[in-house]
């Protein structure tokens, strides 16, 4: 019965704990750490001799992982997953027909329930999807996830509404770091974009190549810039658009450079963005290391 009691103990106060750490910090993974200045309307990092050196030492540290190391080499395990055989290969993948229509379903209601829908011209609405929805679309990618990070973990979901009624949208009424090139991380880190009723406007673009030779091309201080056109080096790869049909989900690497597509016509886009970063963190990247 006292043993009993203190499982129960010790599982609510983690789980308690947890929550109250991720809410007290939320993002919990090595992140583009160097303070930046606005130049002419662009966010630009200014570096120092720190910020080499935690690039430095967390890119030293992903090397020694179990799976994030894969990102370093052109080595393909054999007992890979095919989603993370095209993310090696390419730096995305791919999954049409994600869920069952009764699926589909659930997380359309969810994102009609959070999502207001106002008549302003243009809209940008973001809101915390709910936690079965978060489950529900995490369990087709237990294969992926478990690859990747050697232990289960639950995804965060964001929904994302944006729509534009005259597709005239001036510079203020837009981030001009979601338009620009960017990465999300200097090392190695997974993402997945959910399209319920499919992208045919402001496509989600991504350069097109491996991780390993990414990083043989781009420097850490290219990787922490914003840049509104890609490095020369990268100037010849293809770009990949997610113009996708309904139920149609996206993986990536965002170390990769990528961004949102650009305004050109009235349109609107529905979408569920994925993230792990409050499930593997420093800690896991440590002990990932001295554990290969």
């Amino acid at each position: 019965m006292k043993l009993s009691f203190l499982i129960k103990y010790v599982a609510l106060a983690r789980k308690l704990y947890k929550k109250i750490f991720e809410k007290i910090i939320p993002d919990q993974f090595p992140k583009l750490t160097s303070k930046s200045v606005i130049k002419k309307g662009r966010k630009t990092p200014e570096f120092n001799k720190i910020d080499d050196f935690k690039a430095l030492f967390w890119t030293n540290i992903a090397k020694r992982t179990k799976s994030l190391s894969l990102c370093y080499s052109t080595n393909l395990p054999v007992n890979a997953p095919q989603i993370a055989v095209e993310m090696l290969s390419r730096g995305y993948g791919r999954i049409d027909n994600y869920l069952t229509e009764t699926e589909q379903e659930i997380v359309r209601k969810s994102i009609t329930n959070k999502i207001s829908r106002s008549d302003k011209d243009h809209l940008s609405e973001w809101a915390r999807a709910d936690e079965k929805i978060e489950q529900l679309i995490q369990v087709k990618l237990n294969e992926l996830t478990n690859f990747f990070f050697n232990k289960s973990v639950q995804a965060r979901g964001l929904y994302h509404y944006e729509r534009s009624l005259s597709g005239n949208l001036k510079p203020q009424d837009t981030d001009p770091h979601v338009v620009d090139w960017h990465a999300d991380r200097y090392i190695p880190f997974i993402k997945a974009i959910y399209f319920p009723y499919g992208c045919d406007w402001l496509p989600y673009e991504i350069v097109e190549i491996s991780p390993y030779e990414y990083f043989q091309k781009v420097s850490k201080r290219e990787i922490k810039t914003f840049h509104e056109k890609l490095p020369s080096q990268l100037s010849k790869n293809k770009i990949y658009q997610s113009y996708v049909p309904p139920n149609t989900l996206i993986t990536s690497f965002n170390m990769i450079f990528h961004r949102r597509g650009k305004y050109s016509s009235p349109g609107e886009r529905t979408a569920v963005f994925l993230d792990w970063t409050n499930e593997f963190n420093y800690i896991d990247l440590i002990k990932e290391s001295l554990l290969k």
